[in-house]
């Protein structure tokens, strides 16, 4: 006997119920910790499976989290664009991550993502530095500091940008007017966080 498409409108009294209806009841919902992909009792508990109703899922794990930081010392380039070169990361929850000369994250799942660099500056003389988020290699948000200060200056930028899942990738890079560094060896120093998708 199948399952029942609609209701029995039982009657005390007069509804009789057989072994098949509760074999068939027993099969549908699952007896407790249930190996059956079909049951409901498997369908709630297991979050690879998706339920009658919605995703198993929370919001520490829908979203990608990373971050990487400048671990290493740089001297700072006249007057060209240069990618901050991140080598250590801090966390990344989805393996989005590249750390070296050409440092991206590269998210893997399409959407809007808020992406924030942050790099103090250290140089030699007053003059102006930009900040920049690239995505494929191209502007897509930048911060201008003029008449930044000989010594630490700390420069953000930061922006929501899409990202289609598979190919688009982000780089901070920065350009100056004068010669310097950058500081190192704190996580939240020179830095580059991301995390997505909204």
């Amino acid at each position: 006997m199948a399952f029942p498409q609609t209701l029995t409108n039982a009657q005390d009294d007069v509804t009789v119920v057989d072994c098949s209806h509760l074999n068939n009841l027993e099969a549908k919902v699952g007896v407790d910790g249930s190996g059956v992909t079909s049951s409901l009792d498997y369908l709630l508990k297991n979050s690879a499976s998706k339920d009658p109703g919605h995703l198993h899922s929370c919001a520490s794990l829908m979203f990608d989290k990373a971050r990487m930081w400048l671990n290493g010392s740089i001297s700072l380039a006249f007057e060209t664009w240069t990618v901050i070169p991140f080598d250590t990361i801090l966390y990344d929850t989805n393996s989005i991550c590249t750390t070296g000369s050409g440092a991206k994250i590269m998210p893997k799942k399409p959407g809007y993502y808020n992406v924030i660099g942050s790099i103090i500056f250290n140089l030699n003389n007053n003059g102006w530095v930009q900040l920049v988020i690239y995505k494929n290699g191209s502007i897509a948000a930048r911060f201008i500091l003029n008449n930044a200060p000989s010594g630490g200056c700390t420069v953000i930028v930061s922006d929501l940008i899409y990202c289609n899942g598979s190919t688009d990738y982000l780089q901070i890079a920065y350009d100056t007017n004068q010669g310097g560094g950058l500081n190192n060896g704190n996580p939240f120093d020179n830095y580059m966080t991301v995390l997505g998708p909204f």
